[in-house]
């Protein structure tokens, strides 16, 4: 495990132990993140959240990186996105069903990212 910062980062103590690189360019730090990543996992966060995982699934080669992003939907907190991965993402992206995967509940979450991991790979 290690956490991808930046300078300003403060580890809480329950992360004293991992180690920490720090990365001050934002666009080093996700490209970072991107070459580390099996995969992403999108939680329920603000719009800014969404935009930055978005950002360093496209700097790892989005659909083509082979990188599968689950998103945990609770409260339909992803929907808009699941509308466009239906619309967009499905018309051009191989097997967008497996790379870009939605789950409304936390208990099949990690299933989720092990079969998208596992039909990704």
């Amino acid at each position: 495990m290690l956490i991808v910062a930046d300078a300003a980062f403060q580890a809480p103590a329950a992360l004293a132990e991992v180690p920490v690189e720090r990365i001050d360019d934002p666009e080093a730090r996700i490209k970072r993140v991107g070459e580390l990543a099996q995969g992403f996992v999108g939680l329920p966060g603000s719009l800014a959240s969404a935009a930055a995982l978005y950002r360093t699934w496209v700097r790892a080669g989005a659909g083509a990186g082979g990188k599968p992003v689950v998103l945990l939907n609770h409260h339909r907190a992803f929907e808009a996105m699941r509308g466009m991965a239906t619309d967009i993402l499905s018309h051009s992206v191989s097997h967008a069903d497996r790379v870009v995967v939605f789950t409304d509940n936390v208990d099949d979450l990690w299933n989720k990212v092990a079969w998208a991991l596992n039909v990704t790979a």
